[in-house]
This record gives C-alpha cells, structure tokens and sequence, in this order.
C-alpha cells in the first residue's frame, strides 16, 4: 500500500495548493475591485454635492472614466486568464519577425519611457525570425516589455536582446531595479502580487506577469526571471523542441 499512499499524499498535496492559490486569487480580486468601487462612490459623493460647479463635474467625470477602465483592463485580463483554462483550440507555429514586433511594441510604449527618461537599447534587427504563436507572443512580449519600463529605476536604461544557442532563442529584457530581491522572483507571475512600494500605484493590477506565465505555458514557452544585483533580467524561450522558424 505504501506506493499508493504516496500518490494519495502527492495529489492531495497538489489539490491544497490549487485550493490556496484559488483563495489568494480571490481574496486579490476582492481587494483590486473593493478599492476602485470604493474610489467611485467617493467621487460621485462629492460630485453631487458640488454639481454646480462645472469644472469640479468635468475632473469627477475624468476620475470616474479613468477608474472605470482600470477596471475594464483588470476585468479583461481575468477574462483572458479563465479562457486560456479552458483553450481547446491547437497552438499556432509559425515564423515570426522578432525585430519588427519588439520595436512596435516599444513604440506603442514609448510614453512610458519619455515620462520617466529611460533610455532604451535595443539589440534586436531586423528580420530576427523565431518560431510560435503571433498572438500569444505579443501579448507575452508586450507585458515583459511595459513591466520593465513601469518598473525600472528613472533615468536608468533598458537593453532588448535575443540571445541564441543550439536549442533555440530566447528574448532577454534587462532594467534596474531598486525594489527587488531574490526572494521576490517567484512570487512575480502570482495574480495580483505587488511590491508594497509599487502598491500604490492603481494604476497596475499585478496581473500581467501571471497572464504572460500563463499564456507561455500555453505557448510550450518558457518565463525565466533573474537578479543580477540591481539588474533585473527577464527572459521567454521555447520548449520542447520549438526552437526555429519552420519548424
């Protein structure tokens, strides 16, 4: 019987952590919807009774459109995280141009990194091509990318680079960090986990790590994360073989 035991204990291990992260998923959602809910009242409240004052109307209902689409995104991504549970449908392979989608992708965020004077070097020309999904690797590489820039200490700089070897290609981000620790690094792709520092901003709801890690599982993607001193490194690669275009 002990053989049996053994997978028993094993799998009722695996079902209490399912449970736990299921109750921190939770008790993270209630918290990232109490606070923006409790943001709306508050500024309605004040709305009505300052109604005759224009310009105090017009900053409520800036602040009321701006909260409601932090919520949208937080409500989107967790619409994002339940589909790709229950994916049924085969993940594409097919040639991708890196270069050309990192340097979209550091355009469209491109006001980010003006705002907070980072300088940008990236590494990746053109016609750099990888094998997998289009869609799966943007949404990944687009969170890798405005995470760094969100994240990284102002003034520092951020290097883009695809590093190759003779099992594939990986994309590698690197930014300063001035937050971080070690111990920091697998907590980064749990739903809604923040730095206490970076918790003030409502801006970000903690989400996009865990939908990148999610997204690469689904992907036969790998997310790696490393701490070189200040130097925070991120990295997505292939697995399981999917290492070139065509293949």
């Amino acid at each position: 019987l002990e053989p049996v035991a053994k997978t028993t204990n094993a799998l009722i291990r695996r079902v209490d952590l399912a449970l736990e992260r299921e109750r921190r998923t939770t008790a993270g959602i209630a918290h990232e919807l109490r606070t923006p809910i409790s943001e709306l009242l508050t500024v309605s409240e004040v709305a009505l009774r300052n109604g005759h004052d224009p310009a105090d109307s017009r900053h409520a209902l800036g602040t009321v459109r701006d909260v409601a689409g932090r919520m949208g995104g937080t409500l989107s991504t967790l619409l994002e995280l339940a589909r790709l549970e229950n994916r049924v449908e085969p993940i594409a392979h097919v040639d991708i141009d890196l270069g050309l989608l990192v340097r979209e992708l550091l355009r469209a965020h491109q006001s980010i990194g003006r705002e907070r004077e980072l300088s940008i070097d990236n590494r990746i020309g053109a016609a750099e091509m990888v094998g997998g999904d289009p869609h799966l690797l943007r949404i990944i590489l687009s969170n890798l990318i405005g995470n760094a820039l969100h994240y990284s200490a102002p003034h520092s700089s951020i290097t883009c680079q695809v590093e190759r070897n003779g099992h594939g290609w990986s994309f590698v981000i690197e930014n300063e960090t001035r937050d971080l620790s070690p111990s920091d690094l697998a907590k980064l792709t749990e739903p809604f986990w923040r730095k206490d520092r970076a918790r003030a901003d409502r801006s970000h709801s903690g989400l996009g790590l865990a939908l990148s890690q999610a997204l690469a599982e689904k992907g036969g993607l790998g997310l790696t994360f490393e701490l070189r001193g200040q130097v925070f490194r991120a990295g997505v690669s292939p697995k399981n073989g999917l290492a070139t275009p065509g293949e």
